[in-house]
């Protein structure tokens, strides 16, 4: 099972039902929409639709389908967690 759990302080999962959104913070704990746009383009990349979200531009939007498959999620969490670990840097 994959998280964001190294970086649980910095991750803040945020929305209900099927309208997420992942708030990000930098080390400092402030908004971090930098990251935010970087994390966006590489999912764009990666074939997941998302936008930045939030006063600040730190959060990443995540709107999918009513009709998203159990698997289309897990391979949308698999993608998120890899492009997340690179514009992290870890």
């Amino acid at each position: 099972k994959q998280t964001f759990e190294p970086w649980s302080d910095r991750v803040i999962p945020r929305g209900r039902g099927l309208m997420l959104g992942i708030e990000l913070r930098d080390q400092k704990k402030k908004a971090d929409g930098e990251k935010i746009i970087q994390w966006t383009t590489e999912l764009l990349q990666e074939g997941i639709i998302v936008l930045p979200e939030g006063d600040h531009g730190e959060v990443l939007g995540i709107s999918p389908p009513l009709i998203i498959s159990e698997k289309e999620i897990q391979l949308a969490t698999i993608k998120l967690l890899k492009t997340f670990r690179k514009i992290i840097g870890s």
